[in-house]
């Protein structure tokens, strides 16, 4: 019996809590961006047309993150290869910026920037969790017509 057909029916473990880890990662990330409406001098320097953007933007990346999740959750190949290329682009990116964050005060940017740290932690740990050969096995499994 190959992998394929050994493969589980329902969704391994392993895969609903990366699902869970992902979820909570554009959280944070929602949480990130509120906070940055604190952080002294972001209205002095943006007018309400470019906050309302950067909410709508915010809005429709989530959006689309939770979607490509769900989509891991219902086992889509696919998905699980979005969320590889887009933590490959994403990770390298928005780490030094988040470390920068927590290297400064006030007290607001260091909080984003450990909640930063969490978001991309959890990303990784369900990165290698959709890939581990148990959710390998999953995700090739063949799909009911």
């Amino acid at each position: 019996m190959n992998e394929i057909e050994a493969a589980p029916r329902s969704r391994p473990v392993r895969v609903s809590r990366a699902v869970l880890l992902l979820y909570l990662a554009v959280g944070i990330g929602a949480v990130r961006v509120i906070l940055g409406f604190f952080t002294p001098g972001f209205f002095r320097i943006r007018s309400a047309g470019t906050v309302i953007g950067l909410l709508l933007l915010t809005a429709t990346l989530s959006a689309i993150e939770c979607f490509v999740i769900y989509k891991i959750g219902s086992g889509r190949n696919w998905a699980r290869i979005v969320f590889l290329l887009h933590s490959v682009v994403a990770v390298p990116y928005l780490t030094p910026r988040i470390l920068a964050a927590v290297a400064t005060l006030p007290v607001i940017n260091v909080l984003g920037g450990v909640l930063g740290i969490f978001q991309v932690a959890a990303a990784i740990v369900a990165l290698v969790m959709v890939f581990r050969p148990g959710s390998n096995a999953w995700f090739r499994r063949p799909k009911p017509a």
